[in-house]
């Protein structure tokens, strides 16, 4: 797909506008799940281009026929969680853990979001979780744990 080409070449409106003509063909022309390719690839950028309520349109629609359900559940629970809607995030962070618990990512996203809604109990459970099945989320455990008990230590 161009799109990708534009992506790599930094354009990312280039790449934006390649992705929709790509989904504008007939679905005769390419699988449900090539659609679905294209879709999450354009949610990404247009994410990065602040544009997360078009961006979460296209994750809810690509996620039936995603080939990688455990990214795009993590995926939706980012841009739900930066529209504010935590509870929808936690959903589609928590399906990312329900089909892979030991993806670190759905894991480290889970928990910045609680600590965020000031469940940081939760979230320093998860960033642990996190840091042991990937040995580079170590530093935002250490940060946030910090953070944690020295608050605690306060009240």
């Amino acid at each position: 797909n161009l799109g990708i080409i534009y992506q790599e070449c930094n354009q990312p409106e280039k790449a934006i506008n390649s992705f929709r003509s790509a989904l504008e063909y007939t679905p005769s022309y390419f699988s449900k799940h090539y659609a679905a390719s294209v879709q999450v690839l354009l949610a990404r950028l247009l994410d990065q281009a602040g544009r997360s309520e078009e961006a979460l349109i296209m994750l809810k629609e690509a996620r039936p026929f995603a080939d990688n359900p455990v990214a795009v559940n993590n995926q939706l629970g980012m841009v739900t969680s930066k529209l504010g809607n935590n509870q929808e995030a936690e959903f589609y962070f928590q399906q990312a853990i329900m089909i892979d618990s030991t993806n670190a990512a759905a894991h480290y996203n889970l928990g910045i979001m609680y600590i965020k809604s000031q469940v940081k109990q939760k979230g320093i459970e998860e960033l642990r979780t996190a840091a042991r099945l990937n040995p580079s989320y170590a530093d935002a455990l250490a940060h946030y744990s910090t953070t944690f008990f020295a608050s605690r230590s306060t009240e």
